[in-house]
């Protein structure tokens, strides 16, 4: 399946080349310089007109001779592979778009002497790992596992990984209009997947919560900040319960002041550090041993099914891919 797959992505993107005059650039300029209606995106300017495409050329994943843009290539496998996003129930429709939260955001203001930064590896790859890029997702009352995308030949790649969620996602693209500048324009999406991003949302908010819980004095999406080695330790034993795979990225003496604002030993954010301030978003999940349950459950499936007595080796091949 994976030759096939590869096989129709290589074809679709060389014909993209044909069909858009695509050039390669280190920055993206500014879309009036394009001086025509331009559809705006993280990695491209395609110029309606004229057909002209301006791809970042410090992003691009290979294809065969050409090179294409992470969200690109992610569309192209998710069109070959599944064709259209889950079906789901109007009710379960509404209790996931009741339920969808955004990342989850924690600042308590510290210094220390020795602390740790703990980062879950490959979080969204691993959730479509066990669950399926295709999950039946109903919060607190069903998790149902399909087909993982493991035939994906760009997983070693985070951007390309992370997009298969991202492209599930959009309904709307940014144009601009010569007449009148930037607005939002909706367009039909045949692999909608809200389900996907949902679940993956409500593992990262569990999981913080528990880090927070253990004493985390800052967590960012799939990142935490321990104000000392035993709560590090302790946060690393919480994240693998739900059977994620944690790593350590910077061990030392450190500060937290706010969001995006931080020192670990020598790993830092850059620039100037940000006036104090305490912020608390982590969603409190009604359901959230239900889910951790059924995580751990769908992680000793897909080991199972993958060949593995246990799920530390399947973890280890499968979920965890480049940082």
């Amino acid at each position: 399946m994976t030759d096939n797959v590869l096989d129709v992505i290589e074809e679709r993107a060389h014909k993209r080349r044909e069909r858009w005059h695509t050039t390669e650039v280190p920055v993206l300029p500014l879309p009036n310089e394009l001086a025509e209606p331009t559809i705006v995106s993280k990695y491209a300017l395609c110029g309606i007109e004229s057909h002209r495409r301006l791809i970042k050329s410090d992003i691009l994943v290979a294809v065969n001779g050409v090179y294409d843009t992470p969200s690109s290539v992610a569309r192209d496998y998710l069109i070959t592979k599944y064709k259209y996003g889950p079906k789901w129930t109007s009710a379960q429709r509404d209790r996931v778009t009741q339920e969808i939260a955004c990342h989850p955001l924690y600042v308590r203001p510290t210094r220390f002497e020795e602390g740790a930064y703990v980062d879950v590896r490959a979080a969204y790859w691993s959730v479509m790992v066990r669950c399926g890029w295709d999950v039946n997702y109903y919060p607190g009352k069903w998790l149902s596992t399909e087909d993982p995308p493991l035939d994906f030949p760009f997983a070693y790649d985070k951007r390309s990984r992370n997009s298969l969620v991202s492209v599930a996602r959009a309904t709307q693209v940014t144009m601009w209009r010569p007449s009148n500048g930037y607005q939002m324009e909706t367009r039909p999406n045949s692999r909608p997947n809200s389900q996907l991003f949902c679940l993956i949302m409500d593992c990262l908010n569990g999981m913080a919560y528990e880090a927070v819980q253990e004493g985390a004095v800052y967590a960012f999406v799939d990142g935490y900040i321990a104000p000392d080695m035993d709560t590090a330790r302790r946060i690393i034993r919480r994240i693998e319960e739900w059977g994620f795979h944690a790593r350590i990225k910077g061990i030392g003496r450190g500060v937290v002041t706010n969001l995006g604002s931080y020192r670990v030993g020598t790993y830092r954010t850059g620039g100037k550090l940000l006036d104090a301030a305490e912020h608390d978003g982590i969603k409190r999940l009604e359901y959230h041993t239900w889910l951790k349950d059924r995580m751990q459950w769908a992680c000793d499936r897909a080991a199972w099914h993958e060949g593995f007595m246990g799920k530390e080796d399947f973890r280890d091949r499968y979920c965890v891919g480049e940082a």
